[in-house]
């Protein structure tokens, strides 16, 4: 999937953060909403400006950013990529808290 006019970032949207198509939806946002639960489908139903193209952009995007093992050494023009790792990596920290915290505190 080319993500390229899908995911864009601009230093005057969302404090330069990579977004949607240029819209103010950070793809961090939508990252979170599909690690809480969220269909494809909900999202849309949500976020009426969003395409189900850009959600598989923002999966793509996220699937790339993997991919990547240096992040530290990383060129300027996309020092971003590290940015939205580092969501990334606390999005998923987050999620596992949370669970943790359902199962031990809430015992669900």
């Amino acid at each position: 999937m080319n993500i390229a006019p899908r995911i864009t970032v601009n230093s005057d949207i969302c404090h330069g953060k990579p977004c949607i198509r240029g819209l103010r939806y950070p793809i961090e946002t939508i990252l979170e909403l599909l690690s809480a639960g969220m269909t494809h489908k909900e999202i849309l139903e949500d976020y009426p400006d969003l395409e189900e193209e850009d959600i598989f952009a923002v999966l793509a995007f996220a699937a790339r950013l993997s991919l990547l093992n240096e992040l530290n050494n990383l060129p300027h023009e996309i020092h971003y990529k590290r940015i939205a790792w580092e969501y990334l990596c606390r999005i998923n920290a987050t999620t596992r808290y949370y669970s943790l915290l359902n199962k031990v505190v809430l015992k669900n």
